[in-house]
């Protein structure tokens, strides 16, 4: 069975179709690529599975149970990430402060736990094998580290 099915997927916007009867399934442990020109629809389909937008009608499954009204919150409850190909980080944050963004760890009085998500991060980067700085300035990663940074932020909630 598969880990994802989305049957029948439709969306409009202002009455103009963008997705029209979309199907997709997505296997568990296998590397899947979504492809397609632009405005073919690849965005709005990744949006409607992640509860950033509606969709008009279809159903959607994930681990064989039927997901309706979805939300970003319940996506991420769910595990369901998505990794936009344009960049969607913070230049002028730290790496770590990037993977917390609005899940800040806070103590008394709303104080940071900085020293605690330092090292969630250096454990997060140790087991996804990536070589980061979770003190570095995200402006001053390279590209390849940025998307390797975004794909662990994804990874980690």
């Amino acid at each position: 069975m598969p880990l994802l099915q989305m049957h029948r997927i439709c969306k409009s916007f202002n009455g103009v179709p963008v997705l029209k009867d979309v199907e997709l399934e997505v296997e568990e442990g296998v590397v899947h690529a979504l492809l397609g020109e632009n405005g073919a629809g690849k965005s709005t389909l990744m949006n409607i599975l992640t509860g950033t937008i509606p969709k008009d009608s279809g159903e959607i499954y994930f681990e064989g149970q039927k997901l309706e009204k979805l939300s970003v919150s319940r996506t991420e409850e769910l595990g369901i990430a998505f990794v936009h190909q344009e960049l969607n980080l913070f230049n002028d944050l730290k790496v770590f402060e990037n993977i917390f963004i609005c899940k800040e760890l806070s103590g008394f009085l709303g104080h940071l736990k900085k020293k605690e998500m330092i090292q969630r991060c250096e454990e997060l980067f140790k087991k996804l094998g990536v070589s980061i700085d979770p003190k570095a300035m995200v402006a001053d990663l390279k590209t390849s580290d940025k998307q390797l940074l975004e794909i662990s932020k994804a990874l980690f909630f």
